[in-house]
């Protein structure tokens, strides 16, 4: 067992080195960031063994950490976080005499390293987009920080040259992008302005404005502004001065808007994967609101997420035939009794237990073979039926999906594809594989159906 301790500032790193027995194998050192660096501790590392003899830990230092994590996961070195708080608590458990510098952090975390051996977990890499996803957050999380200074800077303004009117309009707004108030300040700002175009004159200038914006105010709106104008008392001059701070204040606070609102808009179509010991599945659905935590002590962004199918699908496709030939169980060795591997049926069956919490669709595919007029597909368990009335060929491709939001059956023949949505049978239902056993069967009329039907569904759950 060889543990190697980094310590990982921002543009070097300090490297120590010990075996199991805790004496040093390697004093530590500096390295810098760069490609030369990081080549010549890959080598380093990689000279005391691969991933089952050495280990590698470093503090989970946000971005510092970056460069020489990935360059070490893209060598294939066992690489593993430590969150700073609980090597913290490790160094005082040891010992360390308070003493402090990057030295002695990299020998305590290789120390860590060789005593948490066994329970250490191998850093696992998020994919591009999961990253992707991560930095837009971030960038998200970084705007909104100006973005409450300048609104707290234009409610200052506001009550200056407007006050009571904040609550006549909204702000921003994450599922337009809009900010009607700011939109409003843009056009007026200040109750000087709006009381020298006199009452009608305002109402007209409003009304035009709103129509502009695509706004659809209340009757009665202009009215009420234009009095709050009135007898309002401003304490801030109608002069050059303040419209120029109004119009400042108005374009950034409204630049920053369309900001984050092009970071992550909402009505974005977007899916959640979800995957435990149990079940590997996704949802899918769209954003409806994104709202950053600014005042917390670890900022946090809420995304809530609208599915309208409530409901979790498994990302694992059963296959299974229609046929009238049923395998049993096979044998990779001889048996001196007889047992049975198949059985022949009078008629084809498929046999499908649906482990999901509720009904689900499938999809299913299969080759015609000879010309036919009907063609039923049913499942025996809950009596349902889907019947086709048309003159098949033999070559015909058939596709039926029942699964909900993708109704279809169609045939595919010499490369042109045809939808037969009107010869269905009126009393036909868009069959479902129940929660539990289902027996589902076919029939071709009085022709006898010697063609298999491939059968694939995913099972759907209503929670994980």
């Amino acid at each position: 067992m060889i543990g190697v301790g980094i310590d990982v500032s921002k543009l070097k790193s300090t490297i120590c080195i010990l075996n199991e027995y805790g004496e040093v194998l390697q004093t530590p050192y500096e390295i810098s960031h760069t490609e030369t660096d990081l080549k010549e501790l890959s080598k380093s590392i990689k000279g005391y063994g691969g991933k089952n003899d050495v280990r590698v830990v470093m503090e989970a230092t946000g971005a510092y950490i970056r460069p020489i994590l990935y360059y070490l996961l893209d060598e294939d070195i066992f690489v593993s976080e430590i969150n700073p708080l609980a090597m913290k608590k490790y160094r005082a458990d040891i010992n360390f005499r308070g003493v402090k510098n990057d030295r002695i952090d990299a020998m305590a975390i290789a120390q860590y390293t060789v005593e948490k051996w066994n329970r250490l977990k191998e850093y696992q890499r998020a994919d591009n987009e999961y990253a992707a996803m991560k930095a837009l957050s971030r960038q998200y999380l970084s705007y909104m920080k100006p973005h409450v200074i300048l609104t707290q800077n234009l409610d200052h303004l506001i009550d200056q040259v407007m006050p009571g009117i904040k609550k006549e309009f909204d702000g921003y707004d994450s599922v337009t992008g809009k900010d009607r108030l700011a939109d409003f300040l843009e056009e007026f700002r200040h109750y000087d302005y709006i009381t020298s175009l006199g009452p009608k004159k305002f109402e007209e200038r409003f009304d035009k404005w709103a129509k502009k914006k695509g706004y659809h105010p209340r009757q009665n709106k202009p009215n009420k502004i234009y009095s709050l104008a009135k007898e309002g008392i401003p304490t801030l001059a109608y002069d050059p001065t303040s419209r120029l701070l109004v119009e400042q204040a108005v374009a950034a606070l409204k630049g920053l808007n369309q900001v984050l609102y092009q970071i992550f808009p909402c009505k974005t179509a977007c899916t959640i994967y979800f995957e435990n010991k149990n079940r590997n599945v996704k949802i899918d659905g769209y954003v409806e609101t994104l709202e950053g935590d600014l005042f917390s002590m670890q900022e946090r962004i809420q995304i809530s997420i609208i599915c309208p199918r409530p409901y979790f699908e498994d990302l694992n496709a059963i296959y299974t035939e229609i046929s009238t030939t049923i395998k049993r169980f096979s044998f990779p060795f001889s048996i001196s009794q007889p047992i049975p591997l198949g059985e022949v049926l009078d008629t084809p069956h498929a046999f499908i237990t649906n482990f999901g919490d509720t009904d689900t669709g499938f999809t299913l595919t299969g080759e015609i073979t000879k010309a036919l007029t009907t063609f039923t597909i049913t499942n025996l368990t809950t009596g349902a039926y889907f019947t086709l009335n048309y003159a098949f060929a033999a070559g015909d491709i058939i596709t039926l999906c029942t699964i909900q939001g993708r109704l279809s059956v169609q045939i595919q023949r010499s490369g042109a594809v045809i939808n037969l949505l009107n010869k269905v049978d009126e009393n036909s239902s868009w069959i479902k594989l129940q929660a539990g056993y289902n027996d589902l069967t076919f029939s071709c009329g009085e022709e006898d159906p010697d063609f298999p039907l491939a059968i694939t569904a995913l099972w759907l759950y209503g929670g994980v």
